[in-house]
């Protein structure tokens, strides 16, 4: 499974929103995620990708594409 494939899969375990509806444009707002929903998927990233994304960090990440960027970057 590849790096975004693993992303949308989180953000749906945490949310109600089905796969399809996520492309690299969306947002975690976009996603119905409230502000503990976003930590607890930035959370479960960092574990499943055995990255650190500080706070200083997500608050540039725009999109899902972005936050894709991010990991790989780090990883």
């Amino acid at each position: 499974m590849d790096t975004l494939e693993r992303i949308k899969e989180i953000i749906c375990e945490k949310t109600d929103i089905r796969p399809e509806l996520l492309s690299e444009e969306t947002s975690l707002e976009e996603t119905g995620a409230d502000s503990i929903d976003i930590i607890e998927i930035l959370m479960e990233l960092e574990y499943a990708f055995d990255v650190s994304i500080p706070d200083s960090a997500a608050v540039n990440l725009k999109n899902i594409g972005e936050l894709r960027d991010y990991i790989e970057e780090k990883m």
